[in-house]
């Protein structure tokens, strides 16, 4: 039975000439306030070593990296280069690894695009001399190769991936690249993929740290003429074991059911494991959860295991007070997906599942929290109540987002957005990598703080809102308590944006109009 620990009231005064706040469950640092310049894109933590915080500002139409202290005091900033030898280049990343600051260039060629990198010292933030090519890749019927960079969980491996997509020859062309400390090469490949219809997109990028790369792709989505097929949605994976001598795909499909949403993690054992929310109706709704598992060493996948919602869950639900649940049939959730899957040091997995609706009010709502085994058993499920308002007709305006669930992928991937769509919804995740308990982070009306309040209110407006937190340990028992209270003129917490240094701190932006400042937290999980 899940035992909700009633909320500690505690008053977060602002220490004067200290940029600490402390209350008992979390210690808060602040940088100082600056100026954002740029409307179209926020300042991105790169890393931290400890000492130090290193953090990648776009500002007047160039970017730069700044280095704060431990308690994200300013340091130093330098601009970074885009040009060396009377020849330009364009950054496609900033990387902490192993240690060490580095710098990813492409210079595209009329029938080639390459790919450098080049280290950059910690110490005076310049770059090094060491502009050194990864790979030289050719250009395709007039098409340039795109990269994509992903660090492992512990951040000991690094996967750099280039693609090159022909639609109409049905054809991609791809090259995968593996690097361990000191950019040493592990393995790399060339792959070839024959592909009907769209073929492989909405990719995901994924290296666990023995160095296997697996890529999450939708292959079919579901359409209205799929009802009386047996295959409703296709997902596929495509994984590389043994230093890339192996080659498997996996056909991610229910019978009869719709995939709702599903994400890949890396097992602790160099497993993979998928796990989501399926359905039986469309277009929309949640009827339970499936888990896949690919086994490490064999490379074989086991079969999903599903597991529906039971009545007792659905009830409970259906009868939150102030926070009803609405129900397809009683039998279904709406609009529910996938936003979390990490792996526990006991070796079980959990998901989080945020709901989110394309309207102005009730936009992002409660969370589900699924904690399964290892072997795909659900062992218990929690919901956290929470209710925040955000006006979806900004979004519409942004041609690149179709809908309101690409917005929390689009920001916290590429730090891509403006300051008109500006969103201090939805959550964000501590999740220490060798740990069992997480915390969940989010915004809420400062009126539910009150004792005397009868009816819990809607977080919508910044200016009257308070961090909460969430803590959930090993046995799915919850605790809630306040973080941080915004006061006049402060700054306000973005969770959607968020830096997770697979520790027990993360990062938030916070911003009022062009001022921003980062909010570095430290929990006791």
């Amino acid at each position: 039975m899940v035992k909700i620990v009633s909320i500690l009231l505690i008053i977060l005064p602002l220490l004067p000439h200290d940029n600490s706040f402390k209350n008992n469950q979390v210690d808060i640092k602040s940088s100082e306030e600056n100026i954002l310049f740029s409307s179209t894109k926020y300042h991105n933590i790169i890393g931290t070593d400890g000492e130090n915080t290193f953090v990648l500002k776009y500002q007047q139409g160039r970017y730069m990296i700044e280095k704060l202290d431990k308690d994200l005091n300013h340091v130093s900033e330098e601009y970074i280069k885009e040009w060396q030898n009377k020849k330009s280049y364009i950054l496609e990343k900033i990387i902490y690894f192993h240690g060490k600051l580095y710098g990813f260039f492409s210079r595209r060629g009329l029938t080639n695009n390459v790919l450098y990198v080049q280290t950059i010292d910690k110490e005076t933030l310049q770059q090094n001399e060491d502009l050194t090519p990864i790979t030289d890749i050719k250009n395709i019927k007039g098409n340039w190769a795109d990269f994509y960079f992903s660090l492992s969980k512990r951040e000991n491996k690094l996967l750099i991936v280039s693609k090159i997509k022909l639609q109409l020859k049905k054809t991609q062309f791809n090259e995968f690249y593996v690097f361990d400390k000191d950019m040493k090469l592990q393995w790399s490949r060339n792959d070839i993929y024959q592909f009907e219809g769209k073929g492989p997109r909405e990719n995901e990028y994924m290296i666990d740290d023995l160095g296997n790369t697996s890529i999450l792709s939708l292959i079919k989505r579901a359409t209205i003429l799929d009802l009386a097929k047996p295959v409703k949605n296709i997902y596929a994976i495509y994984r590389y074991t043994n230093n890339g001598e192996n080659f498997n795909e996996y056909t991610l499909a229910l019978d009869d059911l719709y995939i709702r949403g599903l994400n890949m993690v890396a097992g602790n054992d160099g497993s993979l494991v998928c796990a989501g929310f399926y359905s039986d109706r469309f277009p929309y709704g949640i009827a339970g959860t499936f888990f896949y598992k690919i086994d490490a060493g064999t490379d074989k996948m086991r079969f999903p295991k599903l597991k529906a919602f039971d009545e007792r869950f659905l009830q409970q639900l259906a009868e939150l007070p102030y926070y009803k649940e609405t129900l397809i049939g009683d039998e279904e959730l709406i609009s529910f997906k996938v936003t979390d899957l990490v792996t526990r040091s006991n070796g079980n997995i959990i998901m989080i599942g945020e709901q989110y609706l394309e309207q102005n009010y009730n936009t992002f709502n409660n969370l589900l929290v699924m904690n399964f085994s290892s072997q795909g058993d659900l062992i218990w499920n929690n919901i956290i109540m929470k209710r925040q308002d955000y006006n979806v007709n900004y979004l519409k305006q942004a041609e690149h987002l179709e809908y309101l669930g690409e917005y929390i992928y689009d920001v916290e991937d590429y730090n891509f957005t403006a300051p008109i769509e500006r969103n201090y919804c939805s959550y964000a995740l501590v999740a220490p990598v060798d740990g069992d308990n997480i915390a969940i982070v989010f915004n809420d009306n400062i009126k539910n703080l009150s004792e005397e309040l009868t009816k819990p209110k809607n977080f919508a407006n910044p200016k009257k809102s308070y961090l909460a937190a969430v803590e959930i340990d090993l046995n799915g028992d919850m605790k809630q308590y306040p973080v941080l209270e915004s006061k006049r003129k402060s700054l306000y917490p973005q969770p959607l944006a968020y830096y997770d240094t697979k520790t027990n701190q993360i990062y938030l932006p916070a911003y009022r109009s062009r001022k921003y400042k980062f909010l570095k937290l430290t929990f006791e999980l």
